[in-house]
């Protein structure tokens, strides 16, 4: 019997295998559904690849495509999942192993991102979910499916740090192995032992052929098959099945220019022979073609990085080819390096050229009748004017039809921590090499895209980098910041404040802006035509003078000692730095997409700098239905107090965490005093990162504790019903009084136990930290409005409809949350004595009343109206571009709870926080009722028992209430990297 089980198991699993390997993997594209007969997980076109798990959930794993761009290739990704919670849901890393592409909801339920990508070998990785989804990569040339080694693939996830430790589960078209496990753990040992890696990066360097390497890598007990040299890289292919890439060059393009990354991985110095040519004609991959513009010699030390500039001159417009080879040893190494511009390659003797042409543009514009062509050539020749009719010239000769220089940058730095995240990602591959200086890491980020995030506003802010460096990187990428420029120009023009602070005003870029819209407005409905021509001049200038500057290229016709004292020159240099950061609007403005509306705003208050340095109060407003971003406070005055809470390094600076006092003036002159959590800079004193009345307060008074317990649940009752209470002790420094003490009436100590209970919440309540809400006022009203230009949000187009969330004086609560499973929970802390106050509970029995009165708004259920409010007392902010941003205002990504609003059956958690400040004793009772049940009777025999079992409840057996604090900055979505 025994026997006859095990032949029918074999049979069994022979059957399961070939049905696996059949309907998942070894059949044609396009002929078999991925990876069963039933779901058709994923669907693969000539130029896109679906990914669906609607039809069944049930799947699970990592999917894997790998396959080839022959030509510089436009990749769009866009996913979408059934749950609103942060979610990766596709990959697109290259052969090199750095991540290209990563499409992540942010806390939605949907993602996107787009952008170029050189040639070579990509991986698309689709991450199952374990849910419902569907995610559609698409690109705007073929999606040509290759065949590479699972092994391969799991090496470049590797050293792009995608999916670490996880398994590859299914890949497609790799018919090389037919019957072979498609599993393959995303380890460090994918690439091969440390030896061999070393091995075979001196033989990529050195350019040795197969018959050759294997000299090398015979004593490691492998063989080199063949060595494959395209791309910039050499793919040397072993037995025992292994392959293994080596970088070479890495291809980087910005407008007008590039930058070849030239990489020497290996310990030894090489001495390359670097060919380059130029051809306005488009070739295929992997051929060198064009005349030869250059052959230089270039000496790279051991494990080094040396870069080359590509900065070109063109007759005609149209798509430009530079081809590279490079010689080491006798071995030739072909790869193209293309790039597109729609007009000329560097426009010579920029300035003057812009006069002309916004002279030109003005002529044409009156004859066709065109009157924002008209505007924006008077635009130009403004701008040409501001800077003196100067001009570029690169002592190139144009009239040649093209003429290219090279040259070598800056000698090689020492690799150091820190940086903008994409480009540790981008350098990682490498562990050991030198990096280019900052200013030019941060010019490849924004050539593609990528706004400068809170790594980077940390260096500029601390002084690591001066801004000026940051505004050249901007000034050389053009492109993605001269957008930017636009938005951010209007911002200052029009008074809102720029919340962003670099350590020096920027006077000469409100003056700059001011002058512009002022020359602007006498063109009335055109005034945006001259705004765009008058910023493209300069953009133009600004690329051509700052390039040559920084190649050191010789001018005879830039005064640079006068240019510098431009206020104009200064002033858009100013912008492109304020424009090459990840800006947010410092306000809780958040998507809704129901009723015809596009969004919802709440006029809850943020903390942060203005663009002059000085601290102010922001907060969204309303004026003739619309919406804006406006300064709330006349005057900052002066840090009165302050608690050092906690000390450390983060990103290169030494920071000191604040619980701080403040004191300000109000435009009616009166003088006022308020809490404020910051992040200070140590070596400068700038405070990098500033919060007022949301959860980051909570989490640093929490932090704040040096002792305390929280005590069992005891199960007690309250008016006659089944409740519960718990003890927490808590112990402050004592020099905490002295930021307690926020106004002339006395100390405040019921203010801090707010925020700790805020903290707390997540143990106490069962709520997500996302869904808890400090001093909550409840809605007054909601006004329809379109949104202003200011707001400044990449998703919201100005004009758009939504609804604002106007706030009721004298409703606040002390903390309002949504617990894990939809209930509305209402908390007051008290001191034990002010329970006996009947004003005290007919105030708090008139806010539930107020809440019980509130009916659908405008198309907004009060559910969905408080889940926002809530969320934007937590601290959550607009859904931008990034997860902080540059902002030295508190905000982060919103992550929604749903409130299961019922109206006066509403479930509620009801809870007193019970303080005795001179024992240092709190007890948090809480009970459930429907809304409707929490009378004023209620509440007044719910405070008296609380009061009566005050001393009842003790906090023996309990945990340290700072590993309580501890766990809820981790969960916290929100916590800054810096606190984790």
């Amino acid at each position: 019997m025994r026997a006859l089980l095990g032949v029918l198991l074999v049979v069994f699993t022979a059957f399961a295998y070939n049905v696996f390997w059949g309907e998942f993997i070894h059949c044609d594209i396009g002929t078999c559904p991925y990876p069963n007969p039933d779901g058709k997980f994923l669907e693969i076109g000539p130029n896109y690849a679906v990914f669906d798990t609607r039809g069944d959930p049930s799947a699970m794993g990592f999917f894997v495509l790998a396959v080839e761009f022959k030509r510089h290739t436009t990749v769009t990704i866009q996913g979408w999942w059934s749950y609103e919670l942060p979610r990766t849901l596709a990959y697109v890393v290259s052969d090199k192993g750095l991540t290209a592409f990563e499409c992540s909801t942010g806390g939605g339920q949907q993602c996107s991102v787009s952008g170029a990508a050189a040639p070579g070998v990509y991986y698309i990785v689709f991450v199952d979910a374990w849910a419902a989804q569907t995610v559609r990569v698409e690109a705007d040339g073929p999606l040509d499916l290759i065949d590479v080694s699972p092994q391969r693939v799991a090496c470049a996830l590797w050293r792009a740090g995608v999916l670490r430790g996880q398994r590859i589960t299914y890949a497609f078209n790799w018919p090389s192995r037919p019957g072979a496990s498609v599993s393959q753990d995303i380890v460090e040992g994918s690439c091969g032992p440390p030896d061999l890696q070393e091995a075979l990066a001196f033989a990529a360097a050195a350019g040795l052929n197969a018959t050759e390497a294997s000299l090398l890598t015979r004593p490691l007990g492998y063989n080199v098959t063949a060595v494959e040299r395209k791309y910039g890289s050499a793919v040397f292919y072993l037995q025992p099945d292994l392959t293994y890439v080596v970088p070479l060059a890495l291809e980087v393009q910005w407008p007008n220019a590039g930058r070849l990354l030239l990489v020497n991985p290996s310990n030894v110095s090489v001495t390359w022979a670097v060919e380059l040519r130029l051809s306005n004609k488009t070739g295929s991959s992997g051929v060198a073609h064009g005349s030869r513009l250059s052959l230089t010699n270039v000496t790279l030390p051991p494990r080094s990085v040396y870069e080359l500039y590509l900065y070109g001159v063109a007759r005609e417009g149209g798509s430009y080819v530079f081809s590279y080879r490079i010689r080491a040893a006798g071995s030739y190494s072909w790869s193209n390096y293309v790039f597109y511009t729609e007009g000329r390659l560097v426009t010579q003797n920029g300035s003057f050229l812009n006069w002309l042409w916004g002279r030109l543009e003005q002529f044409w514009g009156g004859v066709t009748g065109d009157k924002c062509a008209e505007a924006r050539g008077a635009g130009r020749s403004w701008a040409a004017e501001r800077l003196g009719l100067q001009g570029v010239v690169a002592e190139l000769d144009a009239a040649a039809g093209f003429v290219l220089m090279t040259t070598g940058v800056g000698e090689l730095a020492k690799a150091a921590g820190g940086a903008a995240k994409a480009s540790e990602k981008a350098l990682e591959i490498w562990r050991k090499l030198s990096r280019p200086i900052k200013a030019v890491l941060y010019l490849d980020l924004l050539a593609n895209g990528v706004l400068l995030g809170w790594d980077a506003y940390q260096e500029a802010a601390s002084g690591q980098i001066p801004w000026r460096e940051i505004a050249d990187a901007a000034l050389m990428a053009g492109g993605p910041v001269l957008q930017r420029s636009r938005l951010m120009a209007s911002l200052l023009a029009s008074g809102s404040g720029v919340m962003l602070f670099l350590g020096e005003p920027f006077d000469a870029a409100q003056q700059f802006a001011d002058d512009l819209y002022a020359e602007a407005s006498k063109y009335g409905n055109y005034s945006q035509c001259f705004i765009d021509g008058a910023l493209q001049a300069f953009s133009t200038y600004a690329q051509e003078a700052t390039i040559a500057n920084y190649l050191g290229v010789v001018s005879t016709f830039v005064d640079w000692s006068k240019l510098e004292l431009s206020r104009h020159w200064l002033g858009y240099r100013q912008i492109a730095a304020l424009s090459a950061f990840d800006y947010k609007t410092p306000g809780p403005i958040f998507k809704f997409d129901k009723s015809g509306y596009r969004f919802i705003a709440v006029n809850k208050e943020k903390l942060g700098y203005a663009s002059s340095g000085n601290v102010i109060m922001f907060e969204i407003s309303s004026k003739d239905n619309r919406l804006y971003s406006v300064a709330r406070w006349n005057k900052f005055l002066r840090w009165v107090s302050w608690l050092a809470v906690e000390e450390g390094k983060y990103g290169g600076v030494d920071y000191e965490l604040r619980l701080a006092r403040f004191e300000y003036q109000e435009s009616s002159g009166a003088t006022k005093t308020a809490l404020a959590a910051v992040v200070v800079d140590k070596k400068t004193g700038v405070p990098l990162l500033l919060s007022y009345n949301d959860y980051f307060m909570s989490l640093v008074v929490g932090k704040a504790l040096q002792g305390g317990v929280m005590g069992r649940v005891y199960e007690v009752t309250l008016a006659g019903v089944k409740g519960q209470a718990r003890a927490f002790t808590f112990d402050f420094p004592g020099n905490m009084e002295k930021v307690a003490c926020v106004n002339a009436a006395g100390c405040r100590w019921e203010t801090l136990i707010k925020y700790l209970t805020g903290v707390l919440a997540p143990e106490l309540y069962n709520a997500r930290p996302e869904a808890v809400g400090m001093e909550v006022f409840l809605i007054k009203e909601a006004r329809e409005v379109v949104s202003a230009k200011s707001l400044a949000i990449d998703w919201l187009e100005p004009g758009s409809k939504g609804l604002f969330l106007v706030q009721q004086p004298g409703t606040a609560f002390d903390v309002l949350a949504i617990d894990r499973e939809g209930r509305l929970v209402i908390v007051e802390v008290k001191r034990k004595e002010y329970l006996k106050r009947e004003e005290d509970l007919r105030q708090l029995a008139d806010k539930i009343s107020y809440l019980r009165q509130l009916d659908r708004i405008k198309g907004v259920s009060v559910g969905d109206a408080l889940s926002y409010l809530i969320a934007a007392y937590n601290g959550a902010g607009p859904s931008g571009i990034g997860s902080h941003g540059a902002s030295s205002t508190f905000v982060y990504e919103p992550v929604l709870q749903v409130l299961n609003w019922k109206g006066d059956k509403t479930r509620v958690i009801f809870s007193f926080v019970v303080v005795d400040i001179d024992n240092h004793k709190a007890v948090v009772y809480t009970v459930e009722r429907r809304l409707e049940e929490l009378t004023y009777d209620f509440i007044k025999n719910v405070a008296k028992d609380a009061y009566d079992l005050f001393d009842y409840v003790k906090t023996e057996g309990g945990v340290d209430i700072r590993d309580v604090v501890r766990a809820t900055v981790a969960q916290y979505s929100g916590t800054p990297p810096f606190l984790k």
